[in-house]
C-alpha cells in the first residue's frame, strides 16, 4: 500500500469518525433542546406565569407537581362523556377510561420514554401535563371498526365493557402511532415475535422506525426548521392494542404521569 492510500484511509476513518461524533452528540443533545424550545414558549405565556410561578420553581415539589397534573387532566376528561387513555409511567399501566371509572387496565412490557420528558422543568410540565393531550394524527395496522356480531348491552356500562371484550376476529400484528399536542409522539407496539407474521411484521416495523429515526436526525444537522419529535413507546401484547385502539375516539384524550 502506498503513501497516498494510507492517507486517504486516515483521512476517510478520520471523517467517519467525526462523523458518528457528531451524530450521536446531536442524539443525546436533541431532546434538551426540544425540551428548551417548549419551556420558552410555556414562559412566555405571562397570564400562566403568573398565575403558577411562584411555586412551580421549586424543584424539590417537583414530585407534588407531577401529581397535581395527573389529578387536574383526569378531572377534566371526567367532565367528558367520551372514552380516553391512561399511561402511567411509573406504574407500567395504560387504562381506558370513560369519566372516573376504569373499563380495562393493561400492563405495560417494555416503554421507551424519550430524555425530553425528564429534561422539563416543573413550570413546563405543570402546563403540558395538567390538560389531555389530544390525538391530532395517527397510523395502524389495526382495524379501527372491525363487524362483530353482540348481544345489544343493557346500559352504558355494559356497552363501554364490550368494547374492551376479546372477539373472534384474527389479531393481526399490531402497530400504533398517535401524534398528540406539542409535537409528542405515542407508539403501541407489540409483543410478540412467535409467529412468523408476527416476527416479519415487528422487523419491518423496527426497521422502518430506525430508518426514519436515522434520516431524521440527520436532516436535523443542516436544517434549521426541523422538528425534534419525542417518543414515547409502550410494548404490549397484541391483544391489547386492538382493545385499546378500537375503544378510543379518533381525536382521543391522553393522560400522562411520569
Amino acid at each position: 500500500m502506498n503513501t497516498k492510500s494510507k492517507v486517504f484511509i486516515i483521512v476517510a476513518a478520520s471523517l467517519f469518525f467525526v462523523g458518528i461524533i457528531v451524530f450521536e452528540s446531536f442524539y443525546v443533545l436533541a431532546p434538551k433542546r426540544k425540551a428548551d424550545q417548549v419551556r420558552e414558549m410555556v414562559h412566555s405565556d405571562s397570564t400562566y406565569m403568573k398565575k403558577y410561578s411562584s411555586y412551580l420553581e421549586h424543584k424539590e415539589l417537583f414530585p407534588l407537581i407531577k401529581e397535581i397534573a395527573y389529578v387536574e387532566a383526569q378531572l377534566e376528561t371526567a367532565q367528558s362523556d367520551s372514552i380516553w387513555l391512561l399511561v402511567n409511567v411509573p406504574e407500567k399501566s395504560a387504562s381506558i377510561k370513560i369519566k372516573s371509572v376504569e373499563m380495562h387496565k393493561s400492563d405495560i412490557g417494555k416503554m421507551k420514554v424519550d430524555p425530553f420528558f425528564y429534561a422539563l422543568d416543573p413550570v413546563t410540565y405543570r402546563k403540558i401535563f395538567s390538560e389531555p393531550l389530544i390525538v391530532r394524527a395517527q397510523t395502524s395496522t389495526v382495524l379501527k371498526n372491525p363487524i362483530v356480531v353482540r348481544k345489544a348491552p343493557k346500559d352504558t356500562i355494559e356497552a363501554m365493557a364490550q368494547l374492551t371484550q376479546p372477539d373472534s376476529i384474527r389479531y393481526n400484528p399490531a402497530f400504533v402511532t398517535l401524534e398528540l399536542d406539542y409535537g409528542i409522539r405515542l407508539v403501541l407496539k407489540q409483543v410478540e415475535k412467535d409467529l412468523p407474521e408476527d416476527k416479519e411484521a415487528l422487523n419491518n416495523f423496527d426497521k422502518e422506525y430506525k430508518k426514519l429515526q436515522i434520516e431524521n436526525n440527520f436532516k436535523s444537522l443542516y436544517r434549521k426548521d426541523y422538528v425534534y419529535v419525542p417518543e414515547i413507546i409502550l410494548e404490549l401484547p397484541k391483544v391489547e392494542i386492538h382493545s385499546i385502539y378500537r375503544a378510543i375516539p379518533e381525536k382521543a384524550s391522553i393522560v400522562f404521569l411520569f
